[in-house]
């Protein structure tokens, strides 16, 4: 292949991401697209799992805390993200993940400039700020200035969403940098999923999944929402994932609700996904995406349940799916109540029609699997100026 040969490093010791990352390794091996796959962490010891290449992280461990990285990062920009973990001569290109803290990385972007893409999952700087502090504030100040001189170096910007796209885009301050939008996907199974049935009466079965429950994620909306549910038909909610104290404990004065069963399942591993999926007849998806002051957003969530045959409720726009879409209840993107009753609805009508599992499961095969993404961002890395030329 003539093509760039591609390392994709990503900084972020997250399971869901690390699950994600997994996929797209080996659908770019399947694929035979010379892009490997790097996760990066201080967990990690230097190995493969199969196509995925686990490092263990070199960055130094004094900013593992808010003011380490504030002090740490005023006196040094000498953090290689690169160098550390490949062999820079080898690759043509290396697509960045972005972490909401920018401050010691730009000799980085020195030394590399346009053979980086960044790529995006958030505005870095608004999800920094969704908790107060003063040290918060001065992490995001500093590194909002830092992050848009480095940025302004690179070969090319890929976000989630057109919206990050251009937000990211207006921060290099350069009218001609080439974007590419790379929503999020899935490996989908080529097999349909089970057979889900759904009788009037029957308790409904909501499943509500994440890694971890940022804001973003909207679980006290949720449970705001069921803290006023009157409805008659009963509802059992399943919570996979890690939960703050805090978390748990507002879960723990919905539970006596009636008509209300709230059960938390802890993090699962994907045999424990599947068998969620298949349980429940309906998934909730992220919830309070504009706290992050955006309105879209394409979460990895989204697209395990539709790869598994789920329906689901939201809260954000999706490029990959149009508003009318029929197997999704799009919920108001604000702090306003949620209607429970609206949701038991929606998934009654749902079912009245059917097992609607396969025509889910055949929308992600065509719209939502990894392979098609991929080869869609290879052609764009083969577009770029700061590719074109290169010896392959």
């Amino acid at each position: 292949m003539n093509g760039p040969r591609v390392a994709h490093l990503d900084f972020i010791d997250d399971p869901g991401v690390n699950r994600k990352l997994r996929e797209q390794a080996e659908a770019a091996r399947g694929l035979g697209l010379p892009i490997d796959f790097f996760a990066i962490s201080h967990m990690h010891q230097d190995h493969d799992e199969g196509a995925l290449r686990l490092r263990r992280s070199r960055r130094s461990a004094a900013p593992l805390r808010n003011i380490g990285r504030f002090l740490y990062g005023l006196i040094a920009e000498r953090e290689d993200l690169v160098a550390p973990y490949v062999d820079p001569n080898y690759y043509d290109l290396f697509i960045i993940r972005f972490g909401k803290v920018f401050l010691a990385q730009g000799i980085t972007y020195k030394r590399y400039s346009r053979r980086i893409v960044t790529e995006h999952h958030t505005d870095e700087i608004a999800e920094l700020l969704l908790k107060a502090g003063l040290g918060r504030r001065i992490l995001a100040s500093v590194s909002l200035r830092r992050s848009r001189r480095s940025m302004a170096r690179v070969g090319a910007i890929v976000a989630m969403t057109g919206e990050l796209a251009e937000l990211e885009a207006q921060k290099t301050g350069r009218a001609d940098m080439p974007r590419f939008v790379f929503s999020n996907g899935a490996e989908v199974p080529a097999a349909g999923p089970p057979a889900r049935m759904y009788r009037l009466g029957e308790p409904l079965q909501m499943a509500f999944a994440a890694s971890s429950y940022s804001p973003w994620q909207g679980l006290d909306r949720l449970l705001a929402g069921l803290s006023s549910y009157a409805g008659q038909s009963p509802l059992h909610l399943r919570i996979a994932g890690r939960l703050e104290n805090d978390q748990a404990n507002a879960i723990r004065r919905v539970a006596d609700l009636p008509n209300v069963r709230i059960q938390t399942v802890g993090l699962l591993d994907r045999a424990g996904m599947a068998d969620l999926y298949a349980w429940a007849h309906i998934g909730i998806a992220a919830l309070s995406m504009f706290r992050n002051r955006i309105r879209e957003a394409c979460p990895l969530k989204v697209r395990e349940y539709a790869a598994h045959g789920l329906p689901f409720v939201y809260a954000f726009i999706d490029p990959d799916f149009p508003q009318d879409w029929p197997f999704a209840l799009r919920l108001p993107a604000d702090d306003s109540l949620i209607d429970i009753q609206r949701v038991v609805r929606f998934t009654e009508e749902l079912y009245t029609r059917g097992d609607p599992g396969p025509s889910i499961h055949a929308y992600a095969l065509a719209h939502l699997d990894w392979k098609a993404k991929l080869v869609r961002l290879y052609d764009f890395l083969c577009s770029l100026p700061s590719f074109r030329g290169r010896p392959s």
